[in-house]
Parts: C-alpha cells; structure tokens; sequence
C-alpha cells in the first residue's frame, strides 16, 4: 500500500502547490498550466485515491484545449487532454471529427508528429493511445504488419511505447524475447534500471523497465527498486528524478505508478 511507503499528505500538498485558477496544473508553483502537467498532477492524485479539487474546473479547461473543429494544436496536447478526461470519466468534444483529425496523421504504419512531417514510434504511441480511448483502430492491421518487420528499438523507453503501440492495437506485441532480453540488460549494478545498459539510472526508465518486466514476467527485485524510488523522494513531498534531484510533478507521477505497480 502506498500509505505504507510515502507521506501521502506531503505528496498531495506537493501536486496542489501546481493547481491554477484555471482548473490546469502547471510545471512549477505559479507557472501556466499545460496539458501535459495536469495528466501527471490529476493522474497522481487518483492513484493516491485522491479526489482532485474542482474536477469541473479542470475538465472546462481541458476541453478548451480543443478547437473548434474538434482538432487539436498538437499531438502532445491531445494525448494529454484525452487522457485526463478519460480518467475523470470525460470525452474530448465532436469524437468523430477527433478521430479524423488523428488519421490525419497515419502513413505506412506509423502516425506522424505533423501530418507533414516524417512519422514516429513517439507520435504512433501518443494517437494509438487517443484513439483506443473512442474506437478500434481501423489500421491495427497494417501497423502490425509494418511494426513487426522493424528491429527491436535500441533504449527501453521506445521499446516501453512500441509495447503500449501493441496495446493500444489490441494485438500481442512481437519480439517478447529480444524485450526480455533487453530489459536485463538495462538492469543496473544497483538493482535499477536505465535508458540503455551501462547507462545512469531514472526514475522514467526504471518506471518503463518495472512495466515491461511486469507485461512478460521478468523477475526484479521489489524491494532495492522501492528504496531507490523513496531515495528520490524530497521533504517537499514531490521526487525528483533521481536522489537529490529536484521535484517535479512528472517524475512525482512515474515515482507513485512505479510503487502501485511493486504493490500489485
């Protein structure tokens, strides 16, 4: 239980510190909200069994991250706002022309960034995971055709999201072996795990290792992994992201759904 391993009251304190007028979360006390930050912030409260203050504050502000045209400014703003409102039972606006505008982005197997620019494993898991929240994906098919033929990714953060791309697909995910076999390999001296092998040790990667090892049954140890969690922990009740890091709410995220996920 999560109760058991942090200051729960510290930690709200910490993600309310970043609650705007607005009914937005921002980086840092005082600063804008963004999208990305209140995902992270209303997320965090809910796996603390928090219920975020002003719920219909925060779904207005997130709906008007939204055009009129049911599109979005950028990929990142929608995988943030879709989300968030999943979460706290909402839906984007005008879903069908949401959905068009996601296309919009597809080529060959992949979605991009821009409907212009080149396409992404980043960009395909952002709009596969917008997508699965409305519909099946009408290409599910072809992008596995395309993803399965490509090599494993060289870090663990992209083979994090081409599991989750797979995920979102509903289709089970290729290369299970070379995955395990990888995720060993990130595994530090220390127990933690990192980007690539022999590299320093976050808490986002230690998150993307504890999900994947979970996702194909790797054994790790809970307990040096739960130490190094609480070791980036600070007396202002955030974690940073690594030991005598400063806190952010992003991090504050990856340190309680890494805990949840040693708890299960």
């Amino acid at each position: 239980m999560l109760k058991n391993h942090i200051d729960i009251c510290s930690t709200k304190n910490f993600i309310l510190e970043r609650c705007n007028e607005d009914g937005g979360y921002s980086f840092a006390k005082t600063g804008p909200s963004t999208a990305s930050e209140t995902f992270y912030s209303v997320s965090s409260l809910l796996m603390l069994d928090i219920d975020p203050p002003d719920k219909e504050k925060t779904i207005e502000w997130l709906k008007a991250k939204q055009l009129e045209d049911g599109y979005f400014p950028s990929i990142q703003t929608a995988f943030y706002v879709a989300n968030t409102l999943n979460l706290l039972g909402r839906k984007v606006e005008k879903v069908d022309e949401f959905l068009e505008w996601c296309y919009k982005h597809y080529k060959n197997g992949f979605f991009s960034e821009k409907i212009e620019s080149m396409p992404s494993l980043k960009a395909t898991y952002m709009l596969t995971g917008c997508i699965c929240i409305y519909a099946d994906n009408i290409h599910k098919e072809e992008i596995h055709k395309i993803l399965s033929k490509k090599s494993l990714p060289d870090n663990l953060t992209d083979i994090f999201r081409l599991v989750r791309i797979y995920e979102n697909i509903n289709i089970k995910p290729p290369h299970e072996q070379e995955i395990i076999s990888f995720i060993e390999k990130c595994k530090t001296p220390s127990g933690y795990y990192s980007l690539i092998p022999k590299a320093t040790s976050f808490l986002e990667h230690t998150y993307h290792a504890v999900y994947l090892s979970r996702r194909f049954n790797v054994s790790f140890d809970r307990k040096k992994i739960r130490e190094h969690i609480l070791a980036c922990k600070n007396k202002d009740g955030g974690f940073g992201r690594a030991s005598s890091s400063a806190s952010f709410v992003q991090y504050t995220y990856y340190a309680i759904k890494t805990l949840k996920l040693l708890d299960k």
